[in-house]
């Protein structure tokens, strides 16, 4: 349900509207505010979006009565750049917690992507900022959350930093808006709270994303290293590799717009290269038809729309991978949305990857993703010389902690989690290839790589695993997913928990290759008694007693895992 109010101040001839979205049966909101100029407003520089601004659109978008001392706070945020991130030393997430007190002056938390508030009974007041914001990027005039001694309020409109336009026309310019959410049940509560509003606001679309990807740029290099995969012969025989092994969609990356050698981006007709697609789109686009898999496309953000829905007809693309996105004003961030809705719009059964592997203002986590799903990891396996990134290689034990983070307040199902060909990974030693998928069986599995690359007992294993997955996804995408076990470091027990019902759900367990102990301790969500696991790949068969509210499990062997289906048994009198 939507709320319109709209205020007109007279002295500096601006309209307010505030707009109020809520969920029936959901104890929350979505707020957000807009501005319009009836007039236009004087420049003031020679760049022609920096004009003078109201001071109370510079001030805050929401404030909530609060005394401080009766609430714990916990903030957190997560970083984009997670291709230089990409290691143990800067993790993915952030938490800032800070005990009840009084606040003299103001406490502020200017690079976080939600603030909890928690009293002494559990209550949670959740506040989110639906902005790009990253811990490590700001981005545009993203603001804050800032507890003063009598209230908290959320600053940072999207407007004043980078340059603001104001246009004189019907348009409202939109805010960033803002989550207030009421949880109970202390953190538990409160996670469940904000994924359930997530899911909400950003429905999880299964006829658009259950699917297993597959892109071609990881396994070559750099530049004309990986651009020379995205020829017509090789992803046809990609397709045939796809079809074996079960994946949905084949992603065609960079490098199909150019004849071999070529790179300009700026001076490019956005079609297939003739000498490199030699029948156009048509070849490809029939024989993915007849193999019944899905086409995927790489575009930059700044390449023509009407080029991209040009190809999009052409070859019947169901996946764009919107790269290169550097937002350093306003306008670039509107353009950028019109071209995803416009996008959508004429084919809705389209999707939008946002690539946000650079430290560069893109789209974030708690934005755009109406439109499609987080590009998240850009790892490579390259042979020696063919990329001077070698930080980006893949190393399964850094994905699993990076999606381990990401599941403790982000829907994982909107998130694409990448497989790499383990042989390939000079930090995968002692892995196995299934290892590589069953990680990204939490989020929506990317095969960033060549899959011809991969040997029959490889092929078989993935084969195997792919199979399974395929019977319980749909289930799994459309419930929720919780981060259990120890933290990954490379030598925990960890893993994920899918809750389907009250009873019954999902676990994925994980044994790192130097997680000594025999067994590992979990803590679940929602199940306090006797627990009967049902191995559905790899381990055993097995019934569970929980000693002090934790469930101790066996049988997974070092640099491996298991995927049981859990039904809590009856609690004896």
């Amino acid at each position: 349900m939507e709320t319109f109010l709209t205020f007109f101040y007279p002295e500096v001839r601006i309209f307010v509207r505030y707009e109020i979205d809520c969920y029936p049966g959901f104890s929350g909101f979505r707020t957000q505010l807009a501005f319009k100029s009836d007039y236009p407003i004087p420049e003031t520089g020679s760049c022609p979006e920096k004009f003078l601004i109201p001071a109370f659109v510079t001030g805050y978008s929401e404030a909530l009565p609060i005394s401080p001392e009766k609430f714990r706070r916990l903030a957190f945020g997560y970083a984009c750049d997670s291709q230089h991130r990409y290691n143990f030393e800067t993790p993915i997430l952030t938490e800032i917690r800070n005990e009840a007190k009084k606040v003299r002056t103001t406490e502020s938390y200017e690079a976080s992507n939600g603030l909890v508030l928690t009293d002494s009974s559990g209550r949670s007041l959740t506040l989110i900022k639906e902005s790009h914001k990253c811990t490590n990027c700001t981005g545009l005039d993203t603001g804050a959350f800032v507890i003063h001694a009598h209230d908290v309020r959320v600053t940072g409109f999207g407007f004043s930093e980078g340059g603001i336009y104001w246009i004189n026309d019907q348009y409202f310019h939109t805010a960033w808006a803002a989550w207030s959410l009421y949880s109970e049940n202390d953190e538990k509560g409160m996670r469940e709270t904000l994924k359930q509003f997530d899911r909400l606001r950003y429905p999880f679309r299964k006829e658009r994303d259950m699917l297993i990807a597959a892109n071609l740029w990881g396994s070559r290099g750099a530049g004309e290293f990986s651009r020379s995969a995205a020829e017509e012969q090789n992803l046809l025989k990609e397709l045939d590799s796809c079809t074996d092994l079960g994946i949905d969609l084949l992603q065609v990356d960079d490098g199909w717009q150019f004849d071999p050698g070529a790179s300009d981006f700026f001076h490019c007709e956005w079609l297939p290269s003739k000498i490199r697609f030699p029948h156009g789109w048509t070849l490809l686009r029939e024989t993915a038809e007849k193999l019944g898999v899905k086409l995927g496309i790489w575009f930059p953000e700044f390449a023509d729309t009407e080029k991209i829905l040009q190809n999009v007809r052409d070859a019947g693309f169901k996946r764009i991978k919107l790269d290169f996105i550097h937002l350093t004003c306003r306008s670039d961030l509107d353009k950028l949305l019109q071209k995803a809705e416009l996008i959508v719009k004429n084919f809705p059964d389209v999707g939008v990857n946002w690539d946000i592997t650079e430290s560069s203002p893109r789209m974030g986590f708690f934005f755009g993703r109406e439109f499609g799903n987080i590009f998240l990891q850009n790892n490579e396996n390259s042979k020696p010389g063919a990329c001077n990134m070698s930080f980006i290689g893949y190393d399964p034990e850094i994905t699993l902690r990076q999606i381990w983070m990401l599941g403790k307040y982000l829907n994982l199902n909107q998130v694409q989690v990448t497989i790499q060909r383990i042989a390939d990974s000079p930090n995968g030693k002692n892995y196995p290839q299934d290892y590589a998928f069953a990680i990204a069986m939490t989020g929506i599995p990317l095969f960033f790589t060549e899959t011809c690359r991969f040997k029959e007992p490889e092929r078989t294993q993935l084969r195997s695993l792919i199979a399974v997955y395929k019977k319980y996804r749909s289930r799994m995408l459309e419930s929720f997913v919780t981060p259990v076990g120890e933290e990954p470091f490379g030598c925990s027990w960890s893993g994920f928990q899918w809750k389907t019902s009250e009873t019954d759900g999902f676990l994925l367990i994980f044994r790192e290759k130097n997680a000594e102990e025999s067994s590992g301790c979990f803590k679940l969500d929602d199940v306090s008694g006797p627990l009967q696991l049902k191995t559905l790949y790899h381990g055993e068969d097995m019934i569970l007693e929980p000693v002090n509210g934790q469930y101790r499990l066996h049988g997974i062997g070092k640099a491996s895992f298991a995927f049981y289906k859990y039904s809590a048994l009856p609690i004896p009198d």
